[in-house]
């Protein structure tokens, strides 16, 4: 397993596990994208309320008991918070592409407008959140962490909205080897943060060695990714080939068995 802060998710808890427990979680209870967002708000806030009514003092506290809970209480307890994250997501995503509006601003600039607005409005609502409500928390994935998060996505996302504005080809061959191969840049993208947990103290490391690691890394990743997609892409297209002539042969020979 790889190596993770203790105060970040527990004693035996990681990431790998949140995410199988946010997807029982939407399995069990399945709310129609409609309403997800209404439905993980109103879950937030109830979470937000027990966070800051003695919660929170149990999360961020040094003290752990021997039973199960105790030991993995930050992992455990933040579900409640990346599960309004994907709530909230699938809600603004169902807006954004199946809205009432969805062919007209497919179309035109209004798709670009809104994604701005949202993550501009969410920022506003995360730095009103920060200093108002409670500090952002990672650890136990309050209200502010998860508009931030969203926040930073729709950023992203904005962002990238912005290649529709330069002519020529819309995707890269980059690009194409990432989402054929997404599990594998995610397995690979795991691997190389462990390495580097394992190698380097990232807690002690300055802003120049930061950003070199984090290029470096990028470099690394997209090499393999790439180079990976290539070899996989020729195979699939030998084996298509050969499957063709193969057909090809079988029809023949019942083509002059016919004869």
């Amino acid at each position: 397993m790889l190596w993770v802060h203790l105060a970040e998710y527990g004693v035996h808890w990681n990431f790998f596990f949140t995410l199988a427990a946010i997807s029982i979680l939407t399995s069990f209870i399945n709310i129609p994208p409609q309403y997800s967002g209404v439905f993980g708000s109103l879950v937030l806030v109830g979470y937000q309320f027990c966070l800051m009514h003695g919660l929170n003092h149990y999360l961020l506290s040094n003290e752990r008991g021997t039973d199960i809970i105790s030991q993995n209480k930050e992992g455990i307890f933040s579900i409640f918070g990346y599960w309004v994250m994907y709530l909230i997501g699938v809600h603004i995503g169902n807006y954004l592409l199946f809205g009432s509006h969805s062919t007209a601003f497919k179309s035109s600039r209004w798709f670009q407008m809104r994604v701005w607005v949202l993550s501009i409005l969410f920022w506003l609502l995360t730095v009103l959140l920060d200093r108002l409500v409670e500090r952002i928390s990672r650890r136990t994935c309050n209200l502010p962490y998860v508009t931030m998060v969203l926040a930073d996505n729709l950023q992203l996302l904005s962002i990238l909205t912005l290649a529709d504005l330069i002519p020529g080809s819309k995707t890269t061959v980059l690009e194409e080897a990432f989402n054929r191969n997404l599990l594998a840049t995610f397995l690979v993208a795991n691997l190389l943060t462990g390495l580097v947990n394992l190698s380097i103290d990232t807690l002690s490391a300055s802003s120049t060695i930061s950003v070199f690691i984090v290029l470096v890394y990028a470099y690394i990743l997209s090499t393999v990714i790439g180079i990976a997609d290539y070899f996989v892409e020729s195979r699939t297209r030998v084996a298509i080939m050969i499957g063709s002539k193969m057909t090809n042969l079988i029809l023949m020979t019942f083509h002059i068995k016919d004869k």
